[in-house]
């Protein structure tokens, strides 16, 4: 009876078990990769918040309908799944060497910036050059982040390789400000 509930519950999206974190598409789509480029302000009529996109499943650039700090752009999707991820069983880590709100001081550790989410099965990693991002609690873009251009990287990657994006992070010294790390994922 127990197994029945269970499998009632993950259906109707209860059980977050199992759960594939991914890089997401303009549409939301789950999509292997994406590039993002983010104009500076002084060329934006949107004040910094417009990006020109390209993913595995494109042939050309193309403009986000969506600005960079809508939670429908594909940024903002894929950021998003950060903040509604459950701790038990979602690895996490949001680092930055300008972290937000001051949450660390900057340590002459390495100069990267990057998002990993990561369940039982697969994940994503997005490497940026955004300055205090992302947002500790909710997804939000920093103002401080639309002055400049600032470029995204993000990677749908199956859990095989999270070790490898674990010493890489070990290695460049990064300065992590959000971390999760429930107790079955055993990383370096």
């Amino acid at each position: 009876m127990r197994t029945l509930l269970v499998a009632v519950l993950a259906v109707i999206g209860y059980v977050d078990a199992g759960k594939k974190f991914s890089c997401k598409n303009m549409q939301g789509k789950d999509v292997d990769w994406f590039v993002a480029l983010k104009l500076p302000s002084y060329v934006d009529n949107r004040k910094g918040r417009t990006f020109a996109y390209f993913d595995a499943t494109q042939r050309e650039w193309t403009w986000s309908k969506q600005p960079i700090n809508s939670t429908e752009s594909a940024i903002g999707a894929t950021v998003q799944q950060l903040y509604a991820s459950d701790n038990k069983t979602t690895f996490k880590t949001a680092y930055n060497d300008d972290v937000p709100n001051h949450l660390a001081e900057g340590s002459g550790r390495g100069h990267s910036k990057g998002v990993i989410v990561f369940g039982e099965q697969q994940g994503f990693w997005l490497v940026h050059s955004v300055p205090r991002y992302p947002s500790p609690y909710k997804y939000e873009y920093p103002d401080s982040g639309s002055i400049f251009a600032q470029s995204f990287l993000c990677l749908t990657l199956p859990i095989d390789e999270l070790e490898k994006v674990a010493n890489y992070l070990r290695f460049s010294q990064v300065t992590p400000f959000i971390t999760n790390r429930p107790k079955d994922f055993d990383v370096a």
